[in-house]
């Protein structure tokens, strides 16, 4: 996301701010040399922030000013600036209804460098002395929110707390209140009113959970596995999958958890590590029509089109979502019980297919060395398991599959057609390309139906690294680093065209790359940089001698008239100062840059080109005849 934000920067005039802690290193690589800040809490903020709960608190302190002083500045004492110890210390007080009980509680506040754990332990010691319906709450409401593997809504939870083991359904007089859930944990967590999140208030808290899970809530995830299966059991699912897209959001709708339970039990089963947990999901799994039910939730494509809901296995068997899930254990006992190694679904993907798309390497290590497991099966698509892998980038199944005695195709071609070299690169999994190019039976240069080769997929989608490893590879040589596809466009051109500075950069230095090389269209990677907005690719190309920055593509158009045609301001500035781009070029139809931009709608691009051209410029001239351009005119402009 980042990357991206840091990208639409180069197309325009926009101004990011971003807030983070200051030990992510991640942080200070995105942001080296921008200008920072520090922002740490004033004690005149702190003291405005306390100030205004003190009528909220018991009566002793909300009707005592001499004592809400205190209490103000004992915890700005305390605190040193930290908003989260001033919540969590004013918290500490709302049950203390004596001016003594205050008093002693404000002397023994929580200090120096310990004082957030010290802070996060007395909560938690208020909160299991409340009774214990009281405390069993808001120890369920801690382990979900702790535990659970994205962020829940209120909704969610509340139907989570409301599950019943063995029951059919949820009874809704057995939802628990939201007011209830966050009072009960005593400031630990919060609502999120815009998103309805509910989460915990810091990420120390957090960090504080997960080091003290085994004694405040051990089986946590044990907890949260029975309470998704018990879910995903309920006579509502017993109907199987649902047959339209309609049915299948009013499902959805109908059942706050389910999308939560079908995606995630068997991660909860796999880190409970329990063998009640295991023989809970092995009754499930023996449910076929439940089991559809989760598996269209869990495998439905996140793309809303029309029929979607059934683009999932009709036919899927327990073996195939206990790999998807790396649960060996139950696949070790459904193996036992009769379950085919390598049984297909209507996708033809066996259960080693989906462990080695997921990166299960124990379900790999239990399958692989079976004579019933085809380590090379093909799905619908024509993926093997290697090619899975290679392309999710599980460099430990790769090895496992290429290394292993019956041996595996490393240049297995699928239906596009892609090998797991091709997928690898795509995706940017380094790990697997180096491990793949360092064997000498790879094929570094396979084409797909387009003509691409790996390294042009890599340059495609901007992963440098992994275009640095293939280019290295072409001292062999054994890779073409100006290879043209189908379409004569090369990895340049395609690096040129998303936005990729790094691989643009690294790419142009390289002995053999044509910098103004012409595709199909006559376009250069300059072209496909200004029509796409990426303007300081734009300057890099423009800056290299051996780059013409007014050559014309097969329709006539130079990189100035795309990018007038298209909007980009900033690049239509620099190319018009250079005293190498001629303004007033027109292309096959006749038409400048000037007559695109006012035919879009530019009206910021026609008032830069006009004034360039250090005349008036009639009407006429830039309305020019409906039917050319990619949208409606601009309106009547006197320049």
């Amino acid at each position: 996301l980042l990357q991206e934000i840091l990208h639409l920067q180069q197309k325009g005039n926009v101004n990011f701010l971003a807030t983070s802690r200051p030990s992510i290193p991640s942080m200070n690589r995105f942001f080296h040399g921008k200008p920072e800040m520090e922002i740490s809490a004033k004690e005149e903020d702190v003291r405005r922030v306390l100030g205004n709960e003190m009528a909220g608190m018991p009566t002793c302190i909300s009707n005592s000013p001499d004592l809400q002083a205190l209490v103000i500045d004992e915890i700005v004492k305390a605190a040193e600036g930290v908003f989260l110890l001033t919540r969590l210390h004013l918290s500490s007080l709302r049950n203390k209804l004596r001016r003594k009980h205050v008093i002693q509680a404000l002397n023994n506040l929580p200090r120096g460098t310990t004082a957030l754990d010290a802070a996060y332990s007395e909560v938690m010691e208020r909160i299991y002395g409340y009774q214990p319906s009281n405390w069993d709450l808001a120890k369920r409401v801690l382990t979900w929110i702790s535990h659970t593997r994205r962020p829940l809504t209120t909704g969610e939870l509340r139907y989570a707390l409301a599950v019943e083991l063995g029951e059919p359904g949820i009874d809704e007089d057995n939802l628990p209140e939201v007011n209830d859930m966050v009072s009960f944990c005593e400031g630990l967590i919060i609502v999120d009113k815009e998103s309805d999140i509910i989460g915990l208030v810091h990420y120390t808290t957090q960090e504080y959970l997960d080091r003290v899970s085994q004694t405040w809530i051990p089986d946590a995830h044990k907890d949260i596995a029975l309470v998704c299966l018990g879910y995903l059991s309920f006579q509502e699912f017993s109907a199987c999958s649902c047959l339209n897209d309609k049915e299948f959001e009013d499902r959805l709708e109908r059942n706050a958890l389910l999308d939560y339970c079908a995606k995630n039990w068997g991660d909860h089963v796999r880190d409970a590590d329990d063998k009640g947990a295991d023989e809970a999901a092995l009754r499930f799994l023996e449910d076929e029509k439940k089991l559809a039910s989760a598996v269209q939730v869990r495998m439905v494509s996140e793309y809303r089109f029309t029929g979607y809901c059934r683009k999932v296995p009709a036919r899927i068997a327990a073996a195939h979502v206990t790999a998807q899930f790396g649960l060996s254990r139950i696949m070790t006992r459904l193996l036992a019980d009769g379950s085919k190694a390598d049984e297909d679904d209507n996708f033809s993907r066996t259960p080693l297919s989906y462990a080695a798309e997921y990166g299960h390497l124990n379900i790999v290590q239990l399958l692989a060395p079976r004579q019933d497991t085809n380590l090379d099966s093909v799905d619908q698509d024509g993926r093997t398991p290697l090619s899975w892998a290679a392309g999710c980038g599980h460099v430990d199944i790769v090895n496992l599959l290429l290394d292993h005695p019956r041996g595996v195709g490393p240049n297995c071609k699928d239906h596009r057609p892609q090998t797991p070299l091709s997928w690898a690169a795509r995706k940017g999994c380094v790990g697997v390309v180096k491990c793949l190019i360092a064997r000498g039976d790879v094929d570094k240069e396979s084409r797909d139906r387009s003509g691409q080769t790996p390294l042009s997929w890599a340059a495609y989608n901007g992963h440098l690294e992994v275009v640095k490893m293939l280019a290295a590879a072409a001292a062999a040589p054994q890779v073409d680093v100006d290879s043209k596809d189908d379409f004569s466009q090369t990895p340049l051109s395609w690096a040129a065209r998303n936005g990729h500075l790094g691989v643009v950069s690294f790419l142009v230095d390289m002995p053999g790359v044509d910098a103004d090389s012409r595709d199909d269209g006559d376009c250069t990677a300059l072209m496909w940089a200004s029509a796409h907005g990426h303007v300081e690719v734009v300057k890099l190309l423009a800056s290299r001698p051996d780059v013409d920055c007014d050559r014309k593509d097969r329709s006539g158009q130079s990189s100035l008239s795309w990018a007038a045609r298209k909007g980009h301001l900033d690049i239509v500035k620099f190319l018009m100062a250079r005293d190498d781009v001629h303004l007033q070029s027109t292309d096959r139809r006749g038409l400048t840059a000037l007559r695109w931009a006012a035919w879009n709608g530019y009206e910021d691009v026609v008032t830069v080109l006009a004034a360039g051209r250090q005349h008036k410029v009639a009407k006429e001239e830039i309305k020019p005849t409906g039917g050319v351009g990619d949208g409606g005119p601009v309106k009547e402009l006197e320049i």
